[in-house]
């Protein structure tokens, strides 16, 4: 009885370790290599293959010490977020398109470090489901992209969507007032035209006006333009809002927003980078100055206009000074603009080498 034991004890080591005189199945469960315990460092970055995947590429990229630690903090909430969606998945639950949002805000990712060239398809299927939000695709965009961001909680969201649709009611009075003007535009191609229309409406024939009246139809034409001026920059201002608060350093332009990202990003001291956060806010104010010039030249023909249409004699220097005016800043910020595009660059390459 007693060696009866002690062979079966026998058999149960074997069958447990693996090992008979000092060696070990091949392929057994508790092989060495099978299961060998990871030393520090050797634990598994992240869990979902396609987080994997775009960590070992970013790694075969040899990207710099900080973008590397950058991307492996949003990969480490992706990876969190698949995980989940994932476990949902397993136990029944109601994923919805959140499994496509993944996938969109994932190559949102690598586009972000290079690593990706355009939205995948299904991106495009979303943003043509029935059920959209708002009429304007690019409003439409916003909406989606900004659901797909982790820095919106759900009262932010609320209110971005009411941001939304204030903006779209704008965008249909102004495409109301632009079809008065120039007829009412192909259905099938409607949201299309209306852009092209937006961008070439100097060259068009505008109908419902007497054609005996040029200064009428002119005064109409540049409210139209006032109006459109200002529905871009709302739409600027929304577009802003999908960049985290921290990333903009303060700034509302999104031309100083990706100056000063490049700045943050570039060889500077945090000396430095104060010196140029001071002299890109006086730059924001003077592009903000020339969008006034703009609009104040505008505003001045097109009173200019409304008085001749009305067999007035205005003085026609007045917006002819101011529209030169507004010109001539405009020279100006695009030589600053190039100039900073030219130091922030030479910045970069210095931190490379």
């Amino acid at each position: 009885m007693e060696r009866l034991i002690l062979t079966f004890i026998l058999i149960v080591c074997i069958n447990a370790f693996g090992e008979v005189e000092g060696g070990s199945i091949p392929g057994g469960k508790y092989e060495e290599k099978t299961n060998k315990i990871p030393e520090m460092g050797e634990k598994p970055e992240f869990r979902s293959r396609n987080v994997i995947q775009v960590w070992e590429k970013a790694k075969r990229m040899e990207l710099s010490e900080t973008k590397m630690a950058e991307l492996k903090g949003l990969l480490a909430t992706h990876d969190q977020k698949a995980w989940q969606v994932k476990k949902d998945h397993r136990e029944g639950k109601d994923i919805g398109d959140a499994d496509a949002k993944l996938k969109i805000k994932l190559n949102q990712i690598m586009q972000r470090f290079g690593m990706a060239r355009g939205a995948p398809d299904n991106q495009k299927a979303l943003y043509n489901d029935v059920n959209r939000d708002f009429e304007d695709q690019r409003l439409e965009q916003l909406w989606r992209h900004a659901q797909t961001q982790d820095h919106f909680d759900k009262h932010e969201l609320e209110e971005l969507k009411k941001e939304l649709m204030h903006h779209q009611d704008q965008l249909n009075e102004y495409n109301a007032l632009a079809e008065d003007i120039y007829g009412p535009l192909n259905d099938a191609k409607k949201e299309k035209d209306r852009r092209e229309k937006r961008n070439a409406k100097d060259n068009m024939t505008p109908t419902g006006d007497d054609p005996a009246d040029p200064a009428k139809r002119r005064a109409r034409e540049l409210d139209l333009k006032l109006k459109h001026r200002d529905l871009n920059k709302d739409y600027q201002r929304l577009r802003t809002k999908m960049t985290p608060e921290e990333e903009r350093g303060g700034f509302e332009d999104r031309r100083v927003i990706s100056l000063w990202n490049d700045a943050v990003e570039a060889s500077f001291s945090d000396e430095e980078l104060e010196s140029i956060k001071e002299e890109l806010q006086a730059f924001e104010a003077k592009i903000h100055g020339y969008e006034e010039a703009q609009k104040a030249a505008l505003r001045e023909e097109k009173m200019y206009h409304n008085l001749k249409s009305r067999g007035e004699n205005p003085d026609v220097q007045k917006h002819h000074t101011l529209r030169e005016t507004a010109k001539e800043l405009g020279s100006k910020i695009s030589e600053t603009m190039g100039s900073w595009r030219k130091a922030l660059t030479a910045g970069r390459i210095h931190k490379e080498l």
